[in-house]
């Protein structure tokens, strides 16, 4: 990221990681954009820099296409959402496992047999959930849906 070279020494410090270089700080980045942030001793004295890299509208084009095809792609389908009593599972594939989860990450709920398509959630609070799926092949496919 820099356009200027320098040779890594040792902090002279005799109190805090003696013998210590430095090294990569952070990087921050979004909408195509990244801010890296790092330290070097260029002038003689330890600083920080930054610089601002920006995505090729190339690369960026390409990501928001895979993002699209990938959106079309979605092959779980839940309904009606919000739900009452009975939640219909659809899936392009064939459904090895379901399992509902509170919003905390506790599972609720899990179906390894039998009907997996109409859940019966009547006994289930009011509230958000995610139902995930597991298809045959052990991929997995997740979704929100709300309780009435």
């Amino acid at each position: 990221m820099s356009d200027v070279a320098h040779i890594t020494a040792p902090i002279d410090n005799n109190n805090f990681a003696a013998g210590y270089a430095g090294d990569y700080i952070g990087i921050v980045a979004y909408n195509a954009v990244a801010h890296p942030v790092w330290m070097d001793n260029r002038n003689g004295t330890w600083q920080v820099y930054t610089s601002t890299v920006t995505a090729h509208s190339s690369l960026v084009k390409a990501i928001e296409e895979e993002d699209a095809i990938a959106a079309n792609n979605t092959l779980l389908s839940v309904s009606p959402n919000p739900v009452a009593n009975v939640l219909n599972v659809k899936l392009d594939a064939s459904i090895k496992t379901v399992s509902i989860y509170y919003a905390s990450g506790t599972i609720v709920k899990q179906w390894n047999s039998g009907n997996m398509q109409s859940l019966n959630v009547a006994g289930l609070k009011s509230g958000i959930y995610t139902i995930s799926v597991i298809d045959n092949k052990g991929k997995l496919y997740s979704q929100q849906f709300i309780k009435q």
